[in-house]
């Protein structure tokens, strides 16, 4: 068989070379010296934060070079040995496929489908081979860390001292680093790091009074908010209220009203571009049935995971979805605490805030209440969307403090009671629920070894190798089911613009736009290999006898061509079928 470079490849020389690494000095995620590590550095945060809080002390300790520096390494080398573990999560396998495919064929919406995820979930990624690198699972974790996860870390801290100060913002930042340094959620890369990245920039914007190029500085803003749309529809709610808090903002400070019109152009801009794109290419009714429509209904009874859910069950299910996640249990606590003393604040003590104080409170409160509808909504509840959650919460819990700290000054009692208590008390207790019990949670779950990369042999699935024998690498396959992570194995782009055909499987609303545009996506691209597949995350959604309910026999117009196209090779314990090209040259 001829040997092409692919772009995809788990054992790239770049990923066996990270993970020999880590290994051979056996910095595992879990393992002893990785614990080590953890509390170290958390234990330095947080003795850097009471040591910034004093004037005495030197001033190279004090300084935000120092604190930031130490806060977005820890998190780096926390992190690391999470690039460790091959296959994670179906949507990552799905993620890294889709920007394989788009990098040959540059037609988002055409050749590729996010389905629930939209562009900024896929293109960005595309970046690494355009770069010269391979598309693996270490290189596109590496990529998130680098790209989202520690800009956006910087980001909230930056935002939260403009608008609240130094303090503050340390507070708040360093149990969301702990957070984020350690949790499993954040493993495997998903379509809500470029949500968080979003946020956190949006929110630093926001902070910002700009004393020159404001014409420039507020189209970009706007621009930057109107991206929300293109990273999940699902997020677009939490774009908006941070969008209106940015215009309210706007009216507070008397901007001129070409301000305002730059914003608002720059917040459309982004939908301007698309909407010029979608004409050109014919992809309008796509676009619209696949992105918005489907997305409307995604999770509820009439999308494909078909949730009909009583108001007492989503009620129930929300509230466990705030501590079912181990290591997020608290954060997502802090959260809800600090939901809940600033709705006191606004009920009880909002007449004694000034203008600016009593506008953050009330944003904030907006704002977490939008972006939990946003990772609630779709009625599925699987705990990547809580990563939504994570930079809001942030911004509320600094709100929070920030007012607390305003109305105990202004009572005239917070010599004697808000520093002594929040100093001794309070602030020691926040610490230790969220960095040390998240940190011994995220060390109870901790993913098994045989996950790790690496080693001689070859791990592949029995499928996955049969496949191979019919392919070369980059050529095209289409799958039948939900099995995304043979892509990977096999080193194939899709042959068709989904990664898999959940919607096109189940009877909702666009079934049939979804079994007519899998056919076409046949007859325009010709895989080689349409792959048949109840196996791993098939098995799991369509069940151990998925083949007789959800077989391609069960749907006659793609059957059909099927048949008339492609020759039965393989058939593996009735799970599995392989059907090749005919005519092809393998």
């Amino acid at each position: 068989m001829l040997l092409l470079e692919s772009l995809i490849d788990i054992n790239s020389p770049f990923a066996l070379y990270i993970t020999d690494v880590l290994q051979s000095i056996g910095f595992i995620r879990g393992g002893k010296k990785w614990v080590v590590l953890v509390f170290l550095f958390e234990f330095w945060w947080v003795f850097l934060f009471f040591k910034r809080q004093k004037a005495t002390t030197v001033a190279w300790l004090r300084h935000d070079v120092l604190f930031l520096g130490s806060l977005l390494l820890g998190i780096f080398l926390i992190r690391l040995p999470m690039l460790n573990y091959s296959h994670l999560d179906v949507d990552e396998a799905d993620w890294l496929v889709g920007a394989a495919t788009f990098y040959k064929d540059p037609y988002f919406w055409k050749s590729v489908d996010g389905t629930t995820s939209g562009p900024l979930s896929i293109i960005p990624l595309s970046l690494i081979p355009l770069l010269g690198g391979v598309l693996s699972y270490v290189s596109v974790r590496l990529f998130a860390l680098l790209v989202y996860l520690l800009p956006g870390v910087l980001f909230t801290y930056l935002g939260l001292k403009n608008v609240y100060g130094r303090n503050i913002a340390t507070l708040t930042v360093i149990p969301l680093a702990g957070v984020m340094a350690v949790t499993q959620n954040l493993n495997a890369y998903n379509g809500e790091f470029p949500i968080l990245f979003l946020t956190a920039l949006s929110f630093y914007l926001y902070s910002i009074t700009p004393s020159r190029w404001k014409a420039a500085f507020y189209f970009f803003a706007g621009v930057v908010m109107g991206l929300f749309v293109y990273s999940k529809p699902q997020a677009i709610p939490l774009g908006m209220i941070i969008a209106l808090g940015f215009l309210w903002k706007l009216l507070n400070i008397q901007a001129p009203g070409k301000y305002w019109l730059l914003f608002i152009f720059g917040g459309l801009f982004p939908s301007i571009l698309v909407s010029i794109y979608l004409s050109a290419n014919h992809l309008w009714l796509d676009f619209i049935n696949s992105y918005i429509y489907n997305n409307l209904f995604y999770g509820g009874v009439h999308g494909a995971f078909g949730n009909d859910y009583t108001a007492g069950d989503i009620l129930s299910k929300m509230l466990d979805y705030l501590v079912s996640q181990p290591e997020y249990s608290y954060w997502m606590l802090t959260g809800l605490v600090s939901f809940l003393i600033g709705f006191l604040f606004v009920t009880t003590s909002f007449f004694q805030l000034n203008d600016d104080s009593g506008r953050e409170l009330l944003f904030a409160l907006f704002m977490i209440s939008f972006a939990f509808f946003c990772t609630v909504k779709p009625l599925t509840f699987f705990y990547h969307y809580q990563n939504i959650l994570l930079v809001p919460i942030a911004w509320l819990t600094g709100t929070s403090f920030a007012t607390a700290h305003r109305l105990f000054g202004s009572l005239n009692v917070e010599s004697i009671v808000f520093k002594p208590l929040l100093k001794n008390v309070f602030i020691p207790f926040f610490f230790v629920f969220t960095l040390l019990l998240g940190s011994i949670q995220a060390i109870e779950h901790t993913e098994p070894t045989l996950f790790l990369l690496g080693g001689t042999e070859d791990r592949r699935s029995l499928e996955a190798k049969m496949i191979s024998t019919y392919t070369q690498p980059n050529e095209k396959m289409a799958i039948w089911g939900w099995n995304t992570p043979l892509f990977i194995d096999t080193q194939l782009l899709q042959g068709t613009r989904d990664g898999h055909t959940h919607y096109h499987m189940h009877p909702i609303k666009l079934q049939d736009y979804y079994l007519e545009r899998y056919v076409k996506d046949l007859i325009q691209n010709q895989p080689t290999v349409l792959v048949e597949t109840f196996i791993g995350y098939s098995a799991l959604i369509f069940g151990a006898e998925g083949r007789k309910k959800f077989g391609l026999e069960n749907y006659p117009v793609v059957y059909d061509y099927v048949k008339t196209h492609y020759d039965l090779k393989e058939d593996v314990n009735g799970q599995t079928r392989i059907f090749v090209l005919k005519n092809s040259t393998i």
